[in-house]
């Protein structure tokens, strides 16, 4: 494999700031503009190096990226920003940008107890990205709340039977539906990568009922509203303008000032940070720039927000008691936006992507009431259109029936010459 030395690449627009082509000194080349062109008769790859500071200490790291053949390196240069985006979140978060391994060949030739296996399965789940820290954390004190009774069980001997047992005495304990669906996704994961398959049709779990379905009336969902936009917290009603945009919270919260494009006006959300892990991109408005802007100062790195949701759901909350309101989730600001955008003409598709699900089928699900008023409306809508076709039909007969042909119609045998004599001596007494 040959190698290659890195040449910085210039592009007259700036945007190639710590990227690098990996090529031959006679290769580097330079179009009229003064921008790097790619090598034209291969592939290449284009090295990214940043830095960023952890734990008080500045870090450094780089990676290299294949560019296929014939692409040119403006083209290569932007599709590779989101990578260099998710290396300097990397470098603030981990310190590295290597990923941790935990080999386990070793573990699964062993009879290693439960909680030991499971703790190393998933934290390189988390390790290799392929969980969000949310996630992990949520299993992990499921792990130590209610599955205690597999512990020291060796993974090999768990049964469908045991894992019934824990549900049935979370049922016996009135724990919540939600909480208790947990459980299996759990365990699951696990006893499969040890090859263990259990029969998980048999496990009887209580029904969940997680459709959060919006039924504010229209008066009470302007007040919502109107309250949120002016709430007296400054970070508060700036994290309030994001959230009518139908951004979850974790989004929010985790939105870095290095993930937005000014240029563009849009922000991204790195799969890190999404429910469905892909990135996803939306367009900055006016009133969400406007609410950036009034954290302060600009800044080129760090995390735009610095409160908890913890805190976020106490205003939340708080501002919907001032309105007499207190059975409304901080979560449900994302049905508000769907219903209310369904209600006012948007299709299922557009809110589907607004929402960023991964699915049209979640959205209906969840989020959109289908009852007798949407019948209605649909209707309501036809018999409107039905209208304006009847009233064009309309129009078009008087149209035609203009004053001569009308005298035509009555006096068919009269001449032409006295029809328009009529006409004008009608037209006269008129005025």
């Amino acid at each position: 494999m040959a190698t290659y030395n890195p040449f910085k690449i210039k592009l007259s627009n700036g945007t190639a700031s710590g990227m690098y082509l990996l090529a031959n000194e006679d290769e580097i080349k330079f179009d009229k503009d003064g921008n790097t062109k790619a090598p034209s008769a291969r592939a290449y790859r284009i090295q990214i190096e940043v830095e960023a500071i952890y734990n008080n200490q500045r870090k450094r790291g780089k990676k290299s990226f294949s560019v296929p053949q014939g692409t040119s390196i403006i083209k290569a240069v932007q599709s590779l920003q989101g990578k260099k985006n998710e290396m300097i979140n990397a470098l603030k978060s981990k310190g590295t940008l290597k990923i941790e391994k935990v080999t386990f060949s070793d573990m699964k030739q062993t009879d290693g107890n439960f909680h030991t296996c499971w703790l190393s399965y998933y934290e390189t789940q988390l390790a290799t990205d392929k969980i969000k820290k949310s996630t992990y954390d949520l299993y992990k004190n499921t792990l130590n709340t209610f599955l205690k009774p597999l512990h020291k069980m060796k993974v090999k001997e768990i049964t469908i039977r045991d894992v019934q047992n824990i549900i049935n005495n979370a049922l016996s304990n009135k724990k919540a539906p939600a909480t208790i669906s947990r459980i299996k996704p759990t365990v699951k994961p696990l006893l499969e990568h040890y090859d263990v398959i259990l029969n998980w049709k048999k496990l009887i779990e209580p029904k969940v009922d997680n459709e959060r379905k919006y039924r504010k009336s229209k008066e009470e969902t302007k007040e919502i509203i109107n309250k949120l936009l002016n709430y007296g917290h400054p970070e508060i009603r700036a994290i309030f303008h994001f959230s009518l945009t139908g951004r979850r919270i974790s989004e929010i919260l985790a939105l870095r000032y290095e993930n937005i494009n000014w240029n563009t006006n849009t922000f991204l959300i790195p799969k890190e940070n999404v429910k469905t892990r892909k990135d996803i991109q939306f367009k900055l408005k006016p009133p969400l720039i406007e609410a950036i802007k009034s954290r302060g100062k600009i800044k080129k790195d760090g995390l735009v927000f610095s409160l908890t949701s913890k805190w976020v759901l106490v205003h939340f909350k708080r501002c919907m008691a001032s309105l007499g309101i207190y059975d409304l989730h901080l979560h449900d600001l994302r049905s508000l936006v769907a219903q209310t955008a369904l209600d006012n003409g948007a299709n299922i598709y557009d809110v589907s992507a607004l929402l960023a699900h991964s699915n049209i089928a979640t959205t209906e699900k969840r989020y959109v009431d289908k009852n007798k008023d949407h019948a209605q409306k649909a209707l309501d809508k036809f018999t409107s259109a039905t209208a304006l076709l009847l009233e064009e039909e309309i129009i078009d007969v008087e149209v035609a029936e203009n004053k001569f042909l009308a005298i035509k119609k009555l006096y068919p045998n009269a001449s032409d010459e006295q029809i328009e004599k009529a006409i004008s001596v009608l037209v006269n007494s008129d005025n």
